[in-house]
């Protein structure tokens, strides 16, 4: 049998590569219409917010949102994260978002534009999700261009995180630190370096920082990484005693300001009603009780 010819083996072979450089521009043309539309639909949803008063625009925020928003003018005019000076109550459940809020208090942006930060960053939160939902769905279905097309579009306009997140709600950011852990699992995976256990534990501080209950979705990944994985010792070493950590500096912070564990919050809507109410009360028709 004659010896296979290099140069028919790389004639037969050259068309790959234009073809793989086509795919590649088709997604990235794909994410960045995207992105533009995403852009637009936000922008324009985000005109219900903003109104004239005597000649000058104002942007606001959702009504909860605004009781953030107080605690963090007054946490950047130096009278503490207090809803009124010297009366120690936290009022709000986001403290990282709230802290955020502060800093365009500290900037000196003016009462009437304070809230317009917000709500773009919001915005730009929601499509850097899409981005990095499409990103997952890619490595769960490398071979499918539609997949992670219409997972980004569905991520980018499910209406409940986008209304919610454009009100000036945390949960654009609590969503978006998700999904970055959900996807640096997976590069983990195939990696197994440790600046992916590095992000990984960054994502679950600033998670727990914003929203704690959050841990619960974003700990999956992670509980799944601790289940499959040999080497448990970074897992230990590189999140979850960083992340320990810092839950720790959390509620011993909360505990020495405000003198209680949690916030005001979940001593209103939960005293004086059992685990039993609160497991089985969605269940009940309104008004009923038994």
């Amino acid at each position: 049998m004659a010896p296979p010819d290099p140069a028919a083996a790389s004639a037969t072979s050259a068309p790959a590569a234009p073809s793989a450089g086509l795919a590649l521009d088709a997604d990235l043309s794909f994410k960045i219409g995207a992105v533009i539309v995403l852009a637009v639909l936000y922008l324009l949803f985000l005109n219900r917010f903003s109104f004239d008063l005597n000649g000058e625009r104002y942007f606001v925020l959702s009504d909860d949102q605004m009781i953030s928003m107080r605690y963090a003018r007054n946490l950047a005019t130096g009278l503490g994260p207090v809803w009124n000076p010297g009366e120690r109550v936290e009022g709000f459940t986001n403290p990282l978002w709230t802290a955020y809020m502060a800093l365009w208090h500290l900037v000196g942006v003016s009462p009437a534009k304070i809230s317009l930060p917000i709500l773009l960053t919001s915005a730009v939160i929601l499509i850097l999700n899409a981005l990095t939902v499409y990103s997952i769905a890619a490595k769960l279905s490398p071979r499918s261009r539609p997949v992670p097309r219409v997972a980004m579009v569905l991520a980018g306009t499910y209406w409940s995180l986008v209304h919610w997140s454009l009100e000036g709600f945390e949960v654009g950011l609590t969503a978006l630190l998700a999904s970055t852990v959900a996807l640096q699992a997976f590069v983990y995976e195939e990696s197994q370096r440790t600046r992916q256990l590095v992000l990984i534990a960054l994502c679950l501080i600033a998670l727990g920082w914003t929203r704690v209950e959050m841990l619960a979705v974003a700990g999956i990944p992670v509980a799944y990484l601790m289940l499959t994985e040999s080497s448990r010792s970074r897992l230990f070493t590189f999140v979850a005693f960083p992340v320990a950590a810092s839950l720790a500096l959390l509620f011993g912070a909360r505990f020495w300001y405000f003198g209680e564990w949690l916030p005001n919050t979940y001593y209103l809507k939960l005293t004086g009603i059992t685990l039993r109410d609160r497991t089985f009360m969605v269940s009940k028709k309104p008004g009923r009780r038994s």
